[in-house]
């Protein structure tokens, strides 16, 4: 019967989708920290190691908390944007976020993106479809509470035909929960439940994101880290990778002096 929706003439494709429906069918878990106070250990945790996100830390602390009230035994948290200059340590916050918290982190470079299928997925009746990489993450996974990172969401542009000028309208449905329980597939036309996944956007640019999804999330605006923040994370570095004390001295110097102005070029030092 899915066979014969599909129109598929292809045997390989519809078996590669069978085989991602037979995955999707299997039991999934919902993990993190399930209390208050776990929530509070991992929000600590990533204060340590990334204290100039603090403000995206205590949004998260504060839904994740909501929702365990509510019922949640799991870490879940509303869609979060952040938005911050290029090398504020963005995308290496979002891996630690995951790290600590124990999910898996589906990362997606959407900058480097020429439509939404690694997003959405596209048609398999269609020559060249794939699955989309959250749809395999799930399926080959056994948590139902990803982490998905779209990073430079902003930047996203697609080619395809009947494209919008604003990608990013075409997600909105991904972040109401009542919608995401309900998302229809592009690549397996069916219904698969996204509603645990835990979105994190990061953006350099607002104004490059569409206004209903922007009213769909919690938005973070960060401050371009101080000298004293980057002085600060550089020797927290040092010591967690056992390289020489005398380093703190030498990278302090580099950032007062204006030579190191962003944590993507302290990382790469």
């Amino acid at each position: 019967e899915h066979d014969a929706r599909r129109g598929a003439s292809d045997r390989r494709d519809g078996m590669a989708v069978n085989r991602l429906i037979r995955r999707l069918d299997e039991v999934k878990t919902l993990t993190g920290p399930a209390t208050t106070h776990a929530v509070d250990e991992l929000a600590a945790a990533l204060f340590a190691e990334a204290a100039n996100f603090a403000a995206a830390i205590e949004t998260i602390r504060r839904s994740a908390q909501v929702i365990i009230r509510g019922g949640a035994r799991w870490l879940q948290f509303r869609p979060l944007i952040i938005e911050s200059a290029p090398g504020a340590g963005k995308t290496r916050f979002a891996d630690r976020l995951a790290a600590l918290s124990g999910l898996k982190l589906v990362y997606l470079d959407c900058a480097a993106m020429t439509n939404l299928t690694p997003i959405l997925g596209q048609d398999a009746s269609w020559s060249g479809a794939r699955h989309s990489e959250i749809i395999e993450a799930l399926a080959n996974g056994r948590s139902a509470n990803l982490i998905v990172c779209l990073d430079e969401l902003d930047k996203l542009r697609d080619y395809g035909r009947h494209s919008s000028p604003t990608p990013s309208e075409a997600l909105v449905g991904l972040f109401e929960k009542r919608s995401a329980a309900n998302h229809l597939d592009n690549y397996l036309q069916l219904n698969v439940d996204l509603s645990f996944i835990n979105w994190v956007i990061l953006v350099n640019d607002l104004s490059r994101i569409s206004q209903p999804l922007l009213d769909r999330c919690h938005v973070v605006r960060l401050p371009p880290p101080s000298p004293r923040e980057i002085a600060d994370i550089a020797a927290r570095e040092i010591a967690r990778r056992g390289l020489e004390p005398e380093l703190v001295g030498a990278i302090t110097r580099l950032v007062r002096a204006g030579k190191i102005r962003s944590l993507r070029t302290l990382h790469k030092l």
